[in-house]
């Protein structure tokens, strides 16, 4: 069941990350009296706004397909947030 939730926060958030190297996202709720829960990424509801860059499963793993810009959403008792990630070509590619 969800809970209250002042703010949710996605780690790692925006940054930049390789072609065909998964990421393990993981998404923290805070309930506004200083109490963060890490969310079981199953409970979230994950999406990419470009499946050809980068993809996002039911668990919020990331899988960068190729070079581009992505922004990942993840939501979670009606709160929602957005992190934008650059996937660049892998090292020796």
């Amino acid at each position: 069941m969800a809970r209250q939730v002042s703010a949710l926060e996605m780690r790692p958030g925006d940054g930049t990350v390789w072609v065909d190297v998964h990421l393990q996202l993981n998404l923290f709720a805070s309930n506004g009296r200083g109490r963060v829960d890490l969310i079981p990424g199953n409970l979230a509801v994950w999406s990419s706004d470009d499946d050809r860059v980068a993809e996002v499963n039911r668990q919020g793993r990331l899988t960068p397909r190729r070079p581009g810009t992505v922004t990942i959403c993840a939501s979670y008792a009606d709160a929602t947030v957005r992190a934008v990630f650059t996937v660049v070509p892998s090292p020796g590619a």
